[in-house]
């Protein structure tokens, strides 16, 4: 039964033996940096102190620098202290998370195994994980001289000779099987992330992603889940199949909810920033009727071409013969209701190999029970963000979880 492993991190970042009393999380999207501040306590929660996001003026680095500097100066300035750890998240779309098996036969098997050939067992299946992950990454973003970065690799499940067991050192057998799950980044979003929390002053204690973090929520709970995520951000739709407990594949396609922002300035010829507070008037039914009519035709465009590119998305998916039929929605997108009106609709779905008629599931705050959240509304959408918290968790309270 495949687990997801550990928070990635890089291995040399180094856990402190004394606890931080708060950590930063920075949550960096297409048009939107985010930040949050978390204290931990002995229950195995994570408080929200602050919380902080500013839009990005442009897609230039002095443009995410200033959005990044504004927004943690927001989450932590109920302290009124510097908060030393930060957690990085790396946007999801750029990380490619995938669980690899591979099958073999030893030709000594009598001889009890040795930590040097779990390396190498290790590192076979590390390399062909490396080479599908670029392949996939290369195809994703027409982009085949990127390089990609291993940030972490992880046992989920090992047998020997069917037989399954924590840890291969010391057994002896013949035929073993292990699945190895391995999370990929490009270099230079390894680099972003050092150079950023240079930039804030803080150790950068480790790095993951949010669809990452929201997998462990469900997981961690519910060992056995299967489940599909679909996350809509601004500008990218990112897909993760789980099957008992552990990420199979993630796949990505660029379009989200800033298609709906364009289409809604268009349609009612106004600053392409007014567009979200228009959605939020849409949404809460808050426009005249000839808005409203203006604004539903303008949405009910962009999401038609989303959810072709979405099925186009699942038919991209290779070795997954059937579908989890639960569908669970995070991102912005979550928050508009023509997304999840067309997912509940079957024709979307029919030619894709679910079991049965998708079944469809917002995440809200209230799924991240790890978090001693606060009642403010303003923040209570921002689930992805504080679904990082449990990054925070893993590293320094274990044992609470």
């Amino acid at each position: 039964m495949i687990k997801l492993p550990k928070i990635p991190k890089l291995n040399l970042f180094k856990k402190e033996s004394l606890e931080p009393k708060t950590f930063l999380v920075l949550d960096i999207g297409t048009r939107v940096v985010k930040s949050a501040c978390f204290s931990l306590n002995s229950l195995g929660r994570a408080k929200v102190e602050g919380f902080g996001k500013q839009e990005r003026e442009n897609d230039t680095l002095k443009a995410l620098e200033d959005a990044t500097i504004g927004a943690v100066n927001k989450a932590r300035s109920s302290l009124g202290e510097r908060v030393a750890d930060l957690i990085y998240a790396i946007p999801s779309e750029k990380t490619i998370l995938c669980t690899t098996t591979a099958k073999i036969t030893r030709e000594k098997p009598t001889r009890a195994i040795k930590d040097s050939e779990i390396k190498e067992i290790t590192a076979k299946i590390t390399k062909s994980a490396y080479i599908e992950s670029a392949k996939r990454y290369g195809e994703l973003y027409k982009d085949n001289d990127t390089k990609i970065d291993l940030l972490n690799a992880s046992f989920v499940e090992t047998t020997i000779d069917n037989s399954s067991v924590l840890n291969l050192h010391g057994y002896q057998g013949e035929k073993i099987e292990a699945s190895l799950f391995c999370a990929f980044a490009p270099e230079d979003e390894i680099v972003k992330a050092k150079n950023l929390a240079g930039l804030l002053g803080c150790k950068l204690s480790a790095i993951t992603s949010s669809l990452y973090t929201i997998a462990k929520t469900l997981t961690l709970k519910n060992p056995n889940f299967n489940g599909t995520i679909v996350d809509i951000g601004a500008k990218i739709t990112n897909v993760a199949v789980v099957f008992g407990g552990g990420i199979y594949a993630n796949l990505a396609i660029s379009l989200g909810t800033y298609d709906i922002v364009e289409k809604i300035s268009q349609v009612l010829a106004i600053p392409i920033t007014e567009s979200p507070k228009i959605i939020s008037m849409y949404e809460n039914k808050k426009l005249d009727p000839e808005a409203h009519n203006k604004v539903e035709t303008a949405i009910k465009q962009a999401t038609a071409v989303w959810i072709a590119g979405l099925e186009s998305l699942f038919l991209q998916f290779e070795g997954v013969k059937i579908f989890p039929e639960d569908l669970y929605l995070v991102g912005g997108g979550s928050n508009i209701s023509e997304y999840q009106n067309l997912l509940t609709l079957q024709d979307w779905s029919k030619n894709i190999a679910f079991k049965n008629v998708p079944k469809i599931t917002k995440i809200t705050v209230s799924n991240l029970w790890y978090l001693d959240h606060s009642k403010e509304s303003s923040i209570l959408d921002e689930v992805e963000t504080l679904s990082l918290s449990l990054a925070g968790l893993e590293l320094w309270q274990e044992d609470t979880l």
